[in-house]
């Protein structure tokens, strides 16, 4: 009789044996990236969308074919939102843009004056720009200098703070996590 190739059940085991192993070994390394890649997502987002908003605004970009009255950006422990306000004198919405966050992060929002008081509140933070200008108001105010959006995913120890100045007008990361020292 022809002797027949094949495997033992005992290296069909020990193969199932050491598969399982290394994806017992890779899975924590996964889940790890999808959290990292969920942290560069959102504040990615956050900060592209302000970067847009002021992009749109500068460059006079219309909203249906009409001048943009203001780019308006909200954002809250769910989301971004962007939105474009026709000038219609009812300050009709025209165009939104909603992106929520990737993953749960801790998402600290606030806004300081130009003497140093600081805003903290469970509203959403507003960031308004006016088109084919560079005055923007943070928070429905022209008093706050600067707002700020920490996004710290605690889980993975990673922390990034984006900030918004209302006096130059444009998006940045901040190193240290303090926006008012750089401006």
């Amino acid at each position: 009789m022809p002797k027949q190739k094949g495997f033992t059940l005992l290296e069909l085991m020990l193969t199932i044996v050491l598969v399982g192993i290394l994806a017992s070994v890779s899975a924590p390394s996964f889940q790890r990236w999808q959290r990292d890649q969920s942290f560069t997502s959102d504040t990615e987002t956050f900060f592209d969308t302000l970067a847009d908003a002021r992009a749109s605004a500068v460059s006079e970009k219309k909203c249906e074919d009409d001048p943009a009255l203001e780019w308006i950006l909200d954002a809250d422990q769910d989301g971004v939102i962007l939105s474009c306000k026709k000038d219609d004198g009812l300050g009709t919405v025209v165009e939104e843009y909603s992106t929520e966050w990737a993953s749960p992060a801790v998402i600290t929002m606030e806004a300081t004056d130009s003497l140093g008081g600081a805003w903290t509140t469970e509203d959403p933070l507003r960031v308004v720009i006016f088109a084919g200008g560079t005055q923007s108001i943070i928070s429905d105010s022209y008093v706050y200098k600067w707002a700020k959006v920490s996004i710290n995913f605690e889980d993975i120890g990673k922390e990034k703070t984006i900030c918004y100045s209302r006096i130059a007008n444009y998006p940045y990361y901040s190193p240290n996590g303090s926006c008012s020292d750089e401006i």
